[in-house]
């Protein structure tokens, strides 16, 4: 008949790896709950959009020196978006703010927004952001340099 040994693990051994185990364990639910504290579900984002100027002379150059400012938002998916643009023009001067198939092909995309502000006006524009990846918004009469880009993330 065989005899078979059987190794008896010491207590430190024992500790040892239940100390690791629980290192484990507690790196994992860290990480994990980190996560879940950083989550954003949606929620309403107001932005505040300015038409600016760039400091050239657009009749030397044959360019319009206007440009939106901010020129870049970005938000995530299923955030409600209001867009607060404010045209601050000194002159007589109207913008538009366009952005999808109303922009034809300057700024394709799944958003059909078509506003046309006048000089010292304010409109709200709002609207879900329910399809991620970047889309142009534009101002028709002063392209190329007044266009922007919305960033949704998700």
């Amino acid at each position: 008949m065989m005899h078979m040994e059987t190794k008896k693990w010491s207590t430190s051994r024992v500790l040892t790896v239940i100390t690791l185990v629980s290192l484990a364990i507690g790196a994992i639910t860290g990480l994990a709950l980190g996560y879940a504290a950083r989550y954003e579900g949606p929620q309403q984002r107001d932005i505040y959009l300015f038409n600016n100027s760039l400091p050239f002379d657009q009749d030397k150059f044959k360019l319009p020196h206007d440009i939106f400012a901010p020129d870049r938002i970005t938000v995530n998916r299923g955030d409600k978006i209001v867009i607060h643009y404010i045209n601050i023009e000194d002159a007589n001067e109207s913008h538009t703010f366009n952005m999808g198939p109303s922009a034809g092909s300057l700024a394709p995309g799944p958003y059909d927004i078509d506003y046309s502000i006048a000089a010292g006006q304010k409109v709200n524009i709002t609207f879900t952001a329910n399809i991620p990846g970047v889309f142009a918004y534009v101002c028709l009469i002063h392209q190329p340099t007044m266009t922007g880009y919305l960033t949704v993330l998700g």
